[in-house]
Parts: structure tokens; sequence; C-alpha cells
């Protein structure tokens, strides 16, 4: 199997992610680009994390070509590879909608900086991203 400690590693850190209680269900999905092949290793779209076996997760390169595996990849997927060509330095993908931040993030209110050090790590306030149905989502950083 293609990159089976990769994977493996995967579900560690989506099993991880369901017991910190940054997921709820399926809600969040998790990737892990390979420093040698550049190939990502994904969750695959709906499956519960404590079913996965190293064989669920799907391998796809970053123009969404799956590599090895027979799932399918989760829906958020062509935001990790958009991610991964953007940033060279980036190997891995943590997307959470943990209860707390979606709260939140349907105030549609910024998060103000209260502590020192939390400004001199992301520079002022925390921006809230506007609602915006899939549909017309466009996976381009610019």
């Amino acid at each position: 199997m293609l990159l089976e400690e990769e994977r493996k590693e995967v579900i560690e850190i989506a099993l991880r992610a369901a017991r910190e209680k940054l997921i709820a269900l399926t809600f969040g999905n998790f990737s892990l680009r390979d420093r040698k092949t550049g190939y990502i290793c994904v969750t695959p779209s709906g499956m519960a994390y404590d079913t996965l076996k190293a064989e669920d997760i799907v391998v796809v390169d970053e123009n969404l070509n799956v590599i090895d595996g027979a799932r399918k990849y989760s829906t958020e997927t062509p935001m990790h590879c958009t991610i991964y060509k953007a940033r060279p330095d980036v190997f891995g993908i943590a997307h959470t909608h943990s209860t707390f931040a979606s709260a939140w993030a349907c105030c549609e209110m910024d998060i103000t900086c209260v502590v020192a050090e939390v400004a001199g790590l992301v520079g002022g306030c925390v921006k809230c991203a506007p609602y915006g149905c899939r549909a017309r989502r466009n996976w381009r950083i610019p």
C-alpha cells in the first residue's frame, strides 16, 4: 500500500481531533503531504473516523488525481490542494468545524485581540470570513 505510515498518521490526527472535541461526527477533514513524493493523504468523505483503516485514506496529487485508494476523497480536498500548491512549506492541514468556532462564526464578528502574545503572533484581530454557500466557493488563495 502506498504511503501506509502516512495514511495511519492522518487517522491518528483525525481521532485526536475527535477526542479533543474539535470536530463533531465527520465535520472536518485532515491531510498531510508526503515530503518525498508530494502526494497528499486525505480523509475520505463521510466516514466515521473511528472506523477508518489505512486503505480508506485517499492519496491524491496536487491536481486532485487519485493515486491510490478506492474511497471518495473529502469534499474539501480541492481547498487542501490549493493550499499545498500555494504553500510549499505546509505539510499538513487540519480543517475542523469545532462547536465554539462555528458558533462564533455564525455571529459574523471578528475576534478581538486582547492578549499581547496573540497580537504579536497574528498582528491584531482575527477576521471572520463572511458565510458563503458551498456552491459559490472559489478555492483560490489570493
